[in-house]
Parts: C-alpha cells; structure tokens; sequence
C-alpha cells in the first residue's frame, strides 16, 4: 500500500479548512496568505479546486497594505476556475437605524476611498460576476451607468449598489439605492451604439423604489425595458409641466409591478401609454396633494382594461405626503358605480387590498357575498368606518356558500378601522374568529389625521 505523502494530507485538510468566500482586507496570518509566502503550488491546489471561493467579502475602512492586498486579489482571481463570483462590499448601512450624519464617507468604502473600487476590482471581472452588492461614492454614479456595456453583461444576475454622498450637515446626506437584475441572454451578433442606459435592454427586474425620476425618465427606461422586464419597482412624481409621448408602450413580459404615483392628477393620460398584458401582481402606492385620499378609480379601470384577465393580485395603498395641507372631507367623494366597475373587469382577481379612501357600499358588498364579483377572490384587505357588521355578513354568506357554488370563499381578511375602546376592540375580534377562516385575519386601527383631527381619509 502506498504511503501518503504530506500534500496528499495537506491539501485535503486545507481544502475543508476553506470555506467557499474570502473576506479582504486579508491579515498576515489568513491561511491563503500563508500559503501565497510559503507554496505557491500549495496555493493553486486549492484555488483550482472548482468548489472554492465563490464569494468575495470586502469589508470598509482604510486599510495600509492596499496594494499587497490588490495583489493577493488578482492573483486569486487569476488561478481560479470558478466560472462565477459575487462580490458583497460590506458597510455601515447595512445596519438599520445607523446615524449617517456620524459616518465618515472613508468608513463606508473598502480602502476608505484609497482605491477606484469600479477600475480595480468590479470592472476587470465584470464577465464573471454572478452578484454585486456594493457601496461607491456619488462621484461614481454616471461612470458606472456608462461602464456596464450589453457584452459585459454575460452571466451577472443581481447589481444592487448604493451612491452615497455624505455632507457636513445631516441634511446634505444624500444616498441613492439601486438594483438591477438581468436575464440571461447571448450578447448579439452586432452591438448597438452603447449609451448611458443600453443596459437595460436585458433587465429582467428593476429596483428604484427609493429614487423619485419625472414621467418622462419612467417612459424612457418602461421602452427600453419593454421585451425582458418582468419585475419592477418605480416611483414617479407628476408636476404641472408634466409632458408625456404619445405611442404606448407594451410591457411583455412584466408580471410584477409595485409603482409609487404622486400628483397624478397633474397628468393622468400615462395610463394610457402603458400596457401590461400580462401583468398578474399590482402594488399602486398613490399620493396627491391637490386631491389627497380621493382616487379616481375611472383611471384604474381605464389602465387595467389593457390586463383585466392576467391580474390576480391588487394593492392600492395610500402614500403619505409630507406637505399635505389638504384634508379628506374638502374633496368630492367617490363614485361607487366605478368601484363596481372596476371589479366587473376582474374576473380572475384573487387578492385585493383597498385603502381607507375607497369606500366599499353595503350593494357591492351583496354582491361579493353571492360571487357575482370578484369570483376568485380568497383574500382581501378593506376598510370601514363603522360598518363592520357588513363586512362580516358577506364574508359570512360567501363563505357559508362553500366551493360548491363556484366562487372562492374569503380565506384571509384584514379589516382597518378607526382607533375604538378597550370593549369594542375585544367584541370585534370575537366576531372576527367566529368567522373561522381558513388563513388568517388581522385587525388595524387608524389614529385621526394630524391636520384637522378627524377621520377624514375615509370616504364615507
């Protein structure tokens, strides 16, 4: 029998010793350090182990050796086989709550800032990147919208990067959160002139949620994206000024949608340039400072006439505006016949959430009891201002129906209603579990409106 040699023992030992991530800054003591001095053919055993070093970890702050450090990377990067990498770039903002007023920008950035982390480490192995979680300085916003060409984007799946701007004053912290996910798709035969947002071409999910862009910059990135997007999150603000073009665009593949609307009624002609026909989630968070609570659901039904059949799931959610001087009851109510008319286009609608300013009468809710709208509906988030024993009848009679009378029953429920006493808090939660429904139920109490002290965000 053959004896073992020390690499034969080595090699194995270090290699379970290895996890599949390395974080930098490395110190002197990390074994692939130790190995970089000591066996450089000890090193490529366990580089080349196609297993090993998926994950790159970058933690913030200065660091003294950076371009030991630099070295140790590329010559990682060099002799690995590993076909894709991640690269998680760690910070201070990963913490929540954290005070960035205190933080110093060289305490968000590996190498304090001492290093172009897009030229060094990022950009030369952009076509092995598998996931890129990383913080950069605002500076770097335009270069890296620029530098991420179609045919660098061969296997890259997530890009979830944060700008950050850091002032003296608390109010001159600036920070812009991005995420950018891509399909996989073959760079084709012959490249497009490349421009800042040409990467969009192959998105498959977008994430700027937290970034206000004007309607126009929303169409420009909806067209670009129109043939492989498929999850989204946008926020658009409407001013008076607002112009939008004139051709629709169709939205192909886009099954999921959450959209942030401000001011809408300054220019409500955009829903009638984006399709969605294969839309199956929508998520609408609505806020208007000249109509505040009040929405106009004829500008719903008008959009969703172009999806009425693919959408399951609806959310229509009040947005808080800080500036808001308005109060409910100075606006127009809202009418019913299109509340129902909406529902009459949804056939297929099985989860629905309204705010407190959609105002569900005592005629529609019959009709939900008795399926003859919202047939597929299995869960469903209203709000009432004292009418709560109507909404436990239906969802009562519709349940008490069963399967049998081809309609879904109400399996989940979730009710919101003005702040009550102790007594009545308690009474309606008895009610509520005598319901026993199938999922869940929830209740919320609102507290008055901070400007004239009433309930007036619900439409009553």
């Amino acid at each position: 029998m053959r004896l073992l040699q020390q690499p034969d023992i080595i090699i194995p030992v270090t290699r379970r010793s290895l996890e599949n991530s390395i974080t930098f800054p490395l110190s002197a003591e990390h074994i692939r350090i130790v190995l970089n001095n000591t066996s450089r053919d000890l090193l490529n055993a366990v580089i080349l182990n196609p297993s090993s070093l998926e994950h790159f970890i970058f933690l913030p702050g200065a660091v003294d050796n950076m371009e030991h450090q630099l070295e140790a990377f590329r010559f990682i990067i060099r002799w690995s086989v590993v076909d894709k990498f991640s690269f998680h770039f760690v910070s201070a903002l990963d913490h929540h709550g954290i005070n960035l007023a205190n933080v110093r920008i060289e305490n968000l950035l590996f190498g304090g800032g001492g290093i172009d982390i897009l030229d060094e480490i990022i950009l030369p192995n952009v076509h092995r990147l598998l996931y890129v979680d990383c913080i950069l300085s605002l500076e770097a916003h335009s270069r890296f919208r620029s530098y991420l060409p179609d045919a660098s984007l061969q296997v890259v799946e997530d890009i979830n990067v944060t700008f950050v701007s850091i002032g003296t004053q608390p109010a001159s912290t600036l920070i812009i959160h991005t995420r950018y996910s891509f399909g996989h798709v073959d760079p084709p035969p012959c490249l497009p002139p490349l421009d800042t947002m040409s990467h969009l071409r192959v998105m498959k999910k977008i994430d700027m949620g937290s970034l206000s862009m004007s309607p126009d910059v929303f169409m420009a990135m909806a067209r670009l994206s129109c043939d492989t997007l498929m999850d989204a999150f946008f926020y658009v603000t409407f001013v008076p000024e607002s112009t939008l073009q004139t051709e629709p665009i169709i939205m192909r593949k886009l099954t999921k949608l959450r959209i942030r609307l401000i001011d809408t009624s300054n220019n409500s002609n955009f829903v009638n340039l984006i399709h969605l026909p294969a839309i199956r989630s929508l998520w609408v968070e609505w806020g208007d400072n000249n109509f505040p609570f009040k929405w106009d659901l004829a500008l719903y039904t008008r959009w969703l006439s172009y999806s009425s059949n693919t959408l399951t799931q609806l959310l229509l959610t009040d947005f808080p505006l800080s500036n808001r001087i308005q109060c409910g009851p100075n606006q127009p109510q809202s009418d019913n016949s299109k509340l129902e008319a909406l529902f009459r286009m949804l056939p297929n609608l099985k989860s629905l959430s309204l705010p407190p300013g959609i105002h569900v009468v005592f005629p529609i809710l019959v009709q939900l009891a008795t399926g003859s709208l919202l047939p597929c509906l299995n869960s469903l988030s209203i709000s009432t201002n004292g009418g709560s024993d109507d909404i436990f009848n239906m969802v009562h009679l519709r349940n008490e129906a069963g399967l049998s009378s081809g309609y879904s029953p109400i399996m989940a429920l979730n009710m919101v209603t003005t702040s009550l006493r102790p007594a009545a808090r308690r009474s309606l939660h008895a009610k509520l579990e005598a319901l026993n429904l199938p999922r869940s139920y929830r209740l919320q109490f609102l507290k008055p409106c901070t400007i004239c002290n009433s309930y007036c965000y619900f439409d009553i």
